[in-house]
C-alpha cells in the first residue's frame, strides 16, 4: 500500500507541475477595464490584454517595465507601468510622434504612427473604427520602440481574446 501511495503522489506532483506550466486559457489573456480620462472620470469601457513584459529585459531603471493593449471602439494605444522615454521622433506643442517598428502575425509592416502626450504612459495608434476591426483579426502584435537608456524595446501581445473582450466592453447592441 505504502508503494503505491508513493506512486500516487508522485503522479499528484507530476499533474500539478505540468498544470502549473500550461498556457493561460486563451480568452483570459484579455479582460474590459475602464476608459479613463485626464481628469479622473471613467468615461467608458475598453478591452485590454495582459500586462507583458518585453521580449528582453530593459536596462535600469527600466527593468519592471510592462505594457498592454488597449483598445476600444474608436481607438487602439499602448499603455506602460511607466511613461515610455523614447529617442527620436518629431517634437510638436505638447507631444511627440514616434514611427515603430511592428508585425502582425510575425510579418512585418512598414511601421506603426503613434503620438505621445509629455509625461504620458500611453502610445496612441492612429487608428479608425476601420483599423480597429482590422487589428481584431489578427493573432499577435509586436511592436519595437528605441527607448532611451535601454536601447532597443520590444512587446509581444496576443490578441487572443480581444475581439471577446472588446465586445463585451461595447455592451449589448441597441
Amino acid at each position: 500500500m505504502k508503494g503505491r501511495s508513493n506512486s500516487m503522489a508522485a503522479l499528484v506532483a507530476m499533474v500539478l507541475i505540468v498544470v502549473a506550466a500550461s498556457p493561460t486559457p486563451v480568452g483570459a489573456q484579455w479582460s474590459t477595464v475602464d476608459s479613463v480620462n485626464e481628469y479622473g472620470e471613467v468615461t467608458g469601457k475598453a478591452a485590454a490584454s495582459q500586462w507583458t513584459a518585453p521580449a528582453r529585459p530593459l536596462a535600469a531603471p527600466y527593468e519592471d517595465v510592462m505594457a498592454r493593449v488597449v483598445v476600444n471602439d474608436f481607438g487602439v494605444h499602448l499603455e506602460f507601468t511607466v511613461p515610455p522615454n523614447l529617442v527620436g521622433g518629431q517634437k510638436n506643442d505638447g507631444y511627440d510622434i514616434h514611427h515603430l517598428r511592428g508585425r502582425w502575425d510575425g510579418v512585418p509592416v512598414s511601421s506603426f504612427m503613434v503620438d505621445q502626450r509629455w509625461g504620458d504612459t500611453s502610445l496612441h495608434f492612429y487608428a479608425d473604427k476601420k483599423k480597429v476591426k482590422r487589428i481584431l483579426r489578427h493573432e499577435t502584435l509586436s511592436v519595437a520602440m528605441d527607448w532611451y537608456g535601454a536601447g532597443p524595446a520590444a512587446w509581444n501581445f496576443s490578441l487572443a481574446g480581444a475581439s471577446e473582450a472588446l465586445a463585451e466592453a461595447a455592451g449589448p447592441k441597441r
